[in-house]
C-alpha cells in the first residue's frame, strides 16, 4: 500500500477559505453519539449546516416529517 501525500498547513487553509467562500449547506442525518461533531466540524469550517435526528428518526412519521422539514427549507420559514 502506497503512503498517502501528506497535507502541508498552507494547503488544508486554502481549503478552508474555500468551504468558507462559498458557505455550502451540509445535511447531516445523525444520531446523538456523533452530532456535536458531525456539526461543528463543517461549521467550524465555514458552511452552514441542518442536522436531523429527532425530528426524523425520532417522529411517529418520519416520511411526513422529512417532507414538512424540506417544506420549510424551500419557504425559507
Amino acid at each position: 500500500m502506497a503512503p498517502t501525500p501528506s497535507l502541508t498547513p498552507q494547503e488544508l487553509w486554502s481549503d478552508v477559505e474555500k468551504v468558507r467562500s462559498s458557505a455550502p449547506l451540509v445535511h447531516s442525518i445523525t444520531n446523538h453519539v456523533v452530532m456535536n461533531l458531525n456539526d461543528n466540524v463543517p461549521l467550524a469550517a465555514g458552511a452552514h449546516g441542518w442536522t436531523l435526528v429527532g425530528k426524523i428518526c425520532g417522529a411517529k412519521d418520519p416520511v411526513f416529517a422529512a417532507q414538512e422539514l424540506r417544506t420549510v427549507w424551500e419557504n425559507g420559514t
